[in-house]
């Protein structure tokens, strides 16, 4: 069975509707927010979940602070990375699962590091900027 099927079938089963989008990607909302997995047949054990966009950079006092805030989360988070790209944060759960029937097991500890991870960061980013605002 390849991936794409397994990934398809698991999350049916668990209750989301995953479609393909036009990358080739499965996608699938949970919570609200529309989360992606890398479906890729050319490395058969790697797994790769994302949750794209989930902050936006506005300015570059912003910018450098999420920087800084993205290397404390990455190091406190098990297994979850944050990145930006252009003016956007993302964040990612990747690793090596073999054999990949594997992934059912670590599936939802996948979903809630990528969870904390941004709860982490959203909450870093509001405290520093919260602490710029004057207060009268």
């Amino acid at each position: 069975m390849t991936k794409k099927k397994l990934f398809m079938r698991f999350l049916r089963e668990e209750g989301f509707r995953p479609k393909i989008d036009e990358d080739d990607d499965i996608v699938f909302k949970c919570e609200g927010k529309s989360y992606y997995i890398e479906a890729s047949e050319s490395d058969e054990s790697y797994f790769r979940l994302i949750l794209p966009n989930f902050w936006q950079i506005d300015n570059p006092d912003e910018e450098r602070h999420a920087l800084v805030v993205m290397s404390e989360v990455n190091a406190e988070i098990k297994v979850a990375k944050i990145y930006q790209r252009r003016d956007s944060i993302h964040a990612t759960v990747e690793m090596f699962i073999d054999p990949m029937e594997g992934f059912k097991q670590v599936f939802p500890r996948c979903l809630g590091c990528i969870q904390a991870a941004i709860a982490a960061f959203s909450e870093k980013m509001k405290v520093h900027f919260q602490s710029e605002i004057p207060r009268c």
